[in-house]
């Protein structure tokens, strides 16, 4: 009887005759999640209130307005009122004074309300001087009234100067300011103005004197005078010192 033999080994794939091919095992792709669906607003936590932004205090009107007009008063009073200062005493003191004036420099402090006038000096006839000054320095410290008086805290006059002179023909070198034109009504009786000096100094002043109607002229000079006067006033009820 003949038997048949059966071969159950796997058939060789082409090409890959006598080589051990390997086993590709293919591996199941894991279930996408579905996304979770957002909870309603109603469920929703309710966000903290944010707090205001901070605001900007030199943008506001209320900085730039003050601040606008305190740097004017300041350039005006620094710049412009010096000027002005000095050019109205050029202005106005020769034709009063009949004589040639000169002012060297002119400061004003508007925010310690000080006024420094430097280099003053009011010729005489001759040439000489008759009435100057280096530095006259004036301070207010309170306008009492606009016409009852006024205080200032500091008053310093360095080198200040005077000259007298008898002329020629015997005036005096001051009589044409003396002389008054025509004489005004008199006054109405009215409050005197008060002036308060709380501290006056004079430095190194000095005092000329000279007579030319005599057959030798005579010439004298005082100096140099310094005084020193504190709590000075013109009010009556009050004391100076």
């Amino acid at each position: 009887m003949q038997q048949h033999h059966v071969d159950h080994s796997r058939p060789e794939a082409p090409g890959m005759e006598g080589e051990d091919s390997p086993q590709v095992v293919s591996t199941p792709a894991p279930p996408v999640a579905e996304p979770t669906p957002p909870p309603p607003e109603s469920a929703a936590a309710p966000q903290p209130p944010k707090a205001p932004e901070p605001r900007q205090w030199w943008r506001s009107r209320w900085f730039w307005i003050p601040a606008t007009v305190i740097a004017l008063y300041g350039l005006v009073g620094f710049f412009v009122a010096p000027r002005v200062i000095r050019a109205q005493l050029l202005k106005q003191l020769p034709p009063l004074l009949h004589r040639s004036v000169e002012v060297r420099e002119v400061l004003f402090n508007p925010f310690a309300v000080s006024l420094t006038v430097r280099g003053f000096r009011v010729a005489g006839h001759d040439g000489s001087t008759l009435v100057g000054f280096e530095e006259l320095y004036l301070n207010v410290a309170v306008l009492r009234e606009i016409f009852g008086g006024v205080r200032l805290s500091e008053i310093r006059l360095v080198q200040p100067e005077v000259g007298l002179a008898i002329e020629k023909d015997g005036r005096l070198s001051i009589a044409d300011l003396l002389e008054g034109g025509q004489k005004a009504p008199p006054p109405k009786e009215e409050k005197p103005l008060v002036i308060e000096v709380g501290h006056f100094v004079l430095d190194r002043g000095s005092l000329s004197f000279a007579d030319y109607n005599r057959p030798q002229p005579f010439k004298a000079r005082l100096e140099p005078l310094s005084i020193v006067i504190d709590r000075f006033s013109t009010e009556p009820q009050k004391n100076g010192v």
